[in-house]
């Protein structure tokens, strides 16, 4: 007897069932990181009209960054990998820190200039 298993399918039917177990986590700490940003950025725009929008429009920016990239991903036909389930955290991480450095860089700069 000759058996040629085919691991493909069975592989690509367990990462798809570890990725769903993990969308409540993962849509949760999207949640506190969001959260987190607005809360911080409350004590640091005191020359800006309104702290929130600022923070809320840094964080649709990376969230339009994540979806454009995953959208032009798919549309050149780039097949979805482990690896692409860590990126869009990286890029969260990275846009948040831009928006605190621009933030920390507008009110350090004076109003005259």
């Amino acid at each position: 007897i000759e058996v040629y298993p085919q691991t493909a399918r069975s592989f690509e039917e367990e990462i798809g069932g570890a990725i769903l177990g993990d969308v409540g986590i993962v849509s949760a700490s999207y949640f506190i990181i969001i959260l987190y940003v607005i809360v911080a950025m409350q004590h640091r725009c005191t020359a800006v009209g309104s702290s929130f929008t600022v923070s809320l429009s840094a964080m649709a920016t990376i969230g339009l960054g994540i979806v454009t990239s995953f959208g032009l991903c798919q549309f050149l036909g780039f097949k979805y990998g482990n690896t692409h389930s860590v990126l869009p955290f990286i890029v969260i991480g990275v846009g948040a820190d831009g928006c605190f450095i621009i933030v920390n860089a507008f009110m350090q700069t004076k109003l005259s200039q």
